[in-house]
């Protein structure tokens, strides 16, 4: 059973995945985009929607919800198996879902579900390859508590993918900049 956690553990993780994210934005956009000015308003938009929807959502679902979902067994390697593919297949599509709307609806973009619609299945293929991997070593090795700090850490590698892609229908990532040259 999970163990009971407190407001400051969920401020101080809610805290932590936010700032991984921003900072993957801001990396992003320097390093991989190789822009000459950070796009703070990208940037500060990203915090927000990570803040108010994906981090509360990724505390719910590891301190409250997915132990009873899916308890400890009598076969552990069984349960750390179905966690993962669980995790996976739940709460990534919810949490893309609401980030990428609430980004949509910040940037003031009239259709609110257009990144939904291109990005939401590359998202959630490219996750599922990433985390079901990830999640079981987070369900095998570590204690409750400690869950949504190391999905933290690790969503700093995440956040770099997914601000990949949701750069990638743009035309601003290298590899589509590369692809758009080699068809000219």
């Amino acid at each position: 059973m999970a163990a009971k956690q407190g407001l400051g553990m969920w401020l101080k993780n809610i805290g932590l995945m936010t700032s991984f994210y921003t900072v993957s934005e801001a990396f992003q956009q320097k390093y991989v985009l190789k822009r000459e000015k950070i796009d703070w308003g990208e940037v500060v938009r990203l915090g927000v929607a990570v803040g108010c929807w994906s981090a509360p959502v990724n505390c719910l679902w590891y301190f409250k919800i997915l132990d009873k979902v899916v308890p400890n067994g009598v076969n552990p390697v069984k349960t750390v198996i179905t966690r993962s593919f669980v995790d996976s297949i739940v709460i990534l599509p919810v949490s893309a879902t609401g980030l990428y709307t609430i980004l949509d609806t910040l940037a003031g973009k009239e259709d609110r579900l257009e990144q939904v619609k291109s990005k939401l299945v590359k998202t959630c293929v490219t996750g599922c390859m990433f985390w079901i991997p990830a999640q079981m070593i987070n369900f095998r090795f570590l204690p409750v508590h400690l869950r949504v700090v190391y999905v933290s850490v690790t969503s700093f590698a995440w956040s770099n993918i997914l601000c990949y892609i949701k750069n990638s229908d743009t035309g601003k990532t290298p590899l589509v900049q590369t692809e758009k040259t080699k068809a000219l």
